[in-house]
């Protein structure tokens, strides 16, 4: 009995050599990770960085929930966010949280900042976006860059990083 079709499409998958190193990539989805990579989908990361992501990692540690993902070939860049159960009211948040030399970010949770750090010889610049949420939570986003990347490169990134954090807010009501 002859099946058609399936023999041209399995000889053009490559061979496996039983060391996995030629076994095809399977991606699971970052929510998969817990923690705080419930709220983030590696699809909607790409369209806000222009990176595709493909390894999530999560922790809970007291009161923080983190998620970082990355690309599994380089360690940066790299996404990292973090939700702390607070219990903040926007004046704390702005007199304690906001980093020195942040901007604001109108629009997202009960208030946010943007902030772009340089690098150093270790990582790339970072673009950063905090908020505090409805629920009096920290919430914060920060994609890291390649060692070589300037604060300048990382700034072009502050947008679609708010934008991420508008979805995950929406998403997380």
């Amino acid at each position: 009995m002859s099946l058609s079709g399936c023999g041209a499409e399995r000889d053009a998958q490559p061979p496996v050599d039983g060391s996995g190193a030629n076994a095809p990539e399977i991606i699971v989805p970052a929510a998969s990770a817990g923690g705080a990579c419930r709220w983030l989908d590696f699809d909607v990361i790409e369209q806000a960085t222009g990176t595709r992501f493909t390894i999530a990692a999560a922790q809970e540690q007291r009161r923080t929930s983190t998620c970082v993902v990355r690309t599994a070939d380089a360690t940066h860049p790299d996404l990292a966010f973090s939700v702390t159960r607070a219990g903040l009211d926007v004046e704390t948040f702005q007199a304690d949280i906001v980093p020195a030399g942040a901007g604001a970010v109108k629009g997202l949770g009960q208030a946010g900042y943007k902030l772009v750090r340089d690098g150093d010889r270790r990582q790339g610049a970072t673009s950063e976006v905090g908020w505090l949420d409805a629920k009096g939570q920290l919430r914060t986003l920060r994609y890291t860059l390649p060692v070589e990347a300037t604060a300048q490169v990382a700034k072009q990134h502050t947008a679609g990083l708010i934008t991420l954090a508008q979805q995950v807010e929406t998403a997380t009501g």
